[in-house]
């Protein structure tokens, strides 16, 4: 989480963080709208007072995201919204990352080429993401992080490579210590 937002530094007359608290509740109200319209079709979700967010900031973005990754459930059309208001899926690579782990935390397969291109382009900060994917213990993320894996395992960082490879296919028998 970005130092400057840190909910455990910041007081309670930040209003940058008032700012972003005000729109986690906008898109709590959003979701909770469009998970009931998933029940009941025939009623369609208004769209414009009601994601006429206001424009944040990166780090505001990254702290709504992180806010947002606390909810147990979220609907893919506000996912897909959230994405739509805030660009999130051509963010910074924090922003990007929350949004990579908001989809696989809520299986929105329909955008998992958000997180191929993140793994691809931002090997570094996609360690933790591969590990998201596989501890999600799915057959779909599992392949998903193995197909991202052996695009770029070539041009991986060595301290990179060994991790995401013991995560994806185990320990390796060269790296178990001889106890």
């Amino acid at each position: 989480m970005p130092q400057d937002l840190n909910p455990n530094e910041f007081t309670h007359n930040n209003s940058l963080v008032e700012e972003v608290n005000v729109e986690f509740q906008k898109w709590l109200a959003i979701d909770k709208k469009n998970q009931k319209s998933k029940k009941s079709p025939r009623k369609k979700m208004k769209t414009s007072d009601e994601t006429d967010s206001k424009e944040l900031i990166p780090d505001q973005i990254s702290l709504l995201l992180e806010n947002l990754l606390e909810l147990d459930t979220m609907s893919k059309s506000t996912l897909n919204k959230l994405d739509e208001v805030y660009h999130v899926s051509s963010g910074n690579a924090d922003i990007r990352h929350r949004w990579c782990e908001l989809l696989v935390k809520h299986q929105h397969r329909g955008r998992y080429n958000d997180i191929k291109d993140f793994l691809i382009e931002d090997q570094a900060m996609g360690v933790y993401l591969y590990g998201e994917l596989m501890v999600a213990e799915k057959t779909r993320e599992r392949k998903l992080a193995e197909e991202c894996f052996l695009s770029v395992a070539k041009e991986m960082d060595f301290g990179c490579h060994k991790i995401v490879k013991e995560m994806i296919y185990g320990e390796d028998e060269g790296t178990t210590s001889n106890q």
